[in-house]
């Protein structure tokens, strides 16, 4: 037990170890915490307002831990599949213990150990919130009298962290199972579908629950379910966990019999044990011996063999496609850049989808502050974030030697040209969608070109600011890569330029509804000043790289 305890610690100092010899980061587990936290307190405290007046104490902890788990649900299976080549499939790791004298069991027990600690990580930054909501609860539900919500929390923590393990334990078992007993020989291809899928389903699912639980309509999640249940719906876990959750709290007492108590153990001891017989060392040598690319087949990617048909209309010297298409090459084959990138790209989708189908859009001139124009923003900013920070913060490419034959300015036009695979493959093609989404729900083509040429601009000053801060010469590794603080920072900053946008483009339209004379002559000269201003934007990066390369 103390040989898989130590090889448990070495494990977690591998995943947290920087490239600084001897230097541990924290960083990652502080930006899970913060980023769950955050958006789990948002979206409880949202369940638990609108809840409270409907519905007595025993259908509010139904509805509320049902709504929960359902979305922690989707988001466990996004996550493991993310982490999946990190936790389970390290080459380096699995090279290493293969060659030492170490007992296959103990080596899988510091493995399950090492898989547990990050499941508990992200029960905690999952159910951290909802927990606390819970225990103030008894502040706004009529029903509260006589209740122990301490004994609630308590309750519902302890469940939720079964209930996470218990999921994550069947997705690593899922996952081992394909690619041992499958034997599919592109388990990373089947992977990356299913991640953007879920991306996909965890948005679009908030969405719907968040459309749900503030209208009037809505009879709450417990009757919804109670009514007329199907049959398969008592088996879904978060149903299951859900009535477990009532049970230990003391408010329901009846939900779960004995014989039920009994199925229920003994499936979750099947669940706790069964990942330290498959995680063997052998098993996962298995799965990587199937993954191993072939070297002699090339890959060939149509959008840069159609670019380069065109270079002379998209690029303005050789440099600035090399750049480009290494920048390109590299976001498709690292999964862990391509994964975080196109999730941004993914939610935007399923935001466009959402609109077309559920949401009223409004006319973006007349109510600018409207719901859908704040989510399209937020989308399409928060894909420049994601993207400029995922290409600037991943340069694992050195050839500074290049900085010898080619000048300032071309290093600049190079450097962009690299990000320009963010406008070609990511936000043109997000604008588009929102472009046709909105001439669909509206059908009126001026006031939506309108809009749409004023928030190009701002999203294009919007890039031209991010570029600067994260700006780095194009062909070197990033001297430091950008914490996780950094990355909080990004975020917040994307949420004030989002405000500053909206307030901006209020501002411009209401000199179109205000001055009938001189509306479009007042809207013309802020559009002339937005466009000026995007040009004065685009000029800092190129001075700040300039600086750059003169210290170097």
């Amino acid at each position: 037990m103390q040989l898989a305890r130590e090889i448990f610690k070495f494990l977690i100092k591998l995943d947290l170890r920087t490239k600084k010899e001897g230097k541990i980061s924290y960083g990652r587990i502080i930006l899970i915490l913060t980023t769950n936290f955050i958006w789990f307190l948002m979206l409880s405290f949202s369940i638990a307002v609108f809840e409270a007046g409907k519905q007595n104490l025993f259908s509010f902890l139904f509805g509320f831990s049902f709504i929960i788990f359902s979305l922690e649900l989707l988001l466990i299976f996004f996550t493991i599949l993310v982490e999946f080549d990190t936790i389970v499939l390290n080459p380096i790791e699995v090279e290493l213990f293969s060659a030492l004298p170490v007992d296959s069991i103990m080596y899988s027990l510091a493995k399950y150990m090492n898989f547990l600690f990050f499941v508990f990580l992200l029960s905690f930054s999952f159910n951290f919130s909802p927990t606390i909501v819970l225990l103030l609860a008894k502040f706004f539900i009529p029903e509260a009298y006589g209740f122990s919500f301490a004994k609630i929390s308590i309750a519902y923590f302890i469940t939720s962290l079964l209930y996470v393990v218990s999921i994550s334990n069947l997705v690593l078992l899922v996952m081992i199972f394909l690619g041992r007993g499958f034997k599919i020989t592109k388990l990373k291809k089947f992977i990356l579908p299913f991640q953007i899928l879920s991306v996909f389903a965890i948005f679009f699912a908030y969405q719907i629950i968040n459309r749900y639980f503030t209208t009037d309509e809505g009879k709450g999640a417990f009757n919804l379910f109670s009514d007329k249940t199907p049959y398969f719906i008592s088996f879904l876990p978060q149903y299951i966990f859900s009535k477990i959750f009532v049970f230990m709290s003391g408010v329901g007492r009846n939900v779960l019999g004995f014989i039920d108590c009994i199925l229920i153990g003994a499936m979750l001891l099947i669940f706790l044990i069964s990942p330290i017989f498959v995680l063997r060392i052998e098993n996962i040598q298995n799965i990587l011996s199937e993954l191993q690319p072939d070297k002699n087949k090339l890959e060939k990617y149509l959008a840069l063999t159609v670019l380069k048909r065109f270079r002379n209309i998209f690029f303005k010297s050789g440099s600035a496609l090399a750049v480009y298409e290494l920048v390109y090459i590299h976001l498709r084959r690292d999964k862990s850049i391509k994964v975080k990138i196109l999730s941004a790209f993914v939610i935007s989708i399923a935001i466009a989808v959402y609109f077309l189908f559920f949401e009223d859009i409004k006319n973006p001139i007349l109510e600018p502050i409207s719901r859908a124009n704040a989510m399209m923003l937020i989308s399409l900013f928060f894909n420049v974030t994601a993207g400029v920070t995922t290409i600037q913060n991943h340069r694992d490419y050195e050839a500074n030697w290049v900085f010898n034959y080619i000048n300032a300015n071309e290093i600049y036009i190079s450097a962009r040209s690299g990000l320009m695979v963010l406008w070609h493959h990511i936000l043109f093609p997000v604008v588009i969608i929102f472009f046709f989404v909105y001439l669909i729900k509206l059908g009126e083509l001026v006031p939506i070109l309108l809009h749409f040429l004023v928030t190009l601009i701002l999203l294009k000053i919007f890039f031209n600011f991010i570029f600067l801060i994260f700006a780095g010469l194009p062909l070197s590794q990033p001297v430091e890569k950008l914490s996780s603080s950094d990355k909080i920072l990004a975020q917040i900053f994307t949420i004030i330029a989002v405000m500053i946008a909206l307030s901006f483009e209020k501002m411009i339209y209401g000199f179109l509804l205000k001055f009938e004379n001189y509306g479009y002559v007042l809207f013309f000269l802020t559009l002339t000043f937005l466009l000026v201003a995007e040009r004065y934007s685009a000029k800092l990066p190129r001075q700040k790289m300039e600086k750059i390369l003169n210290v170097q």
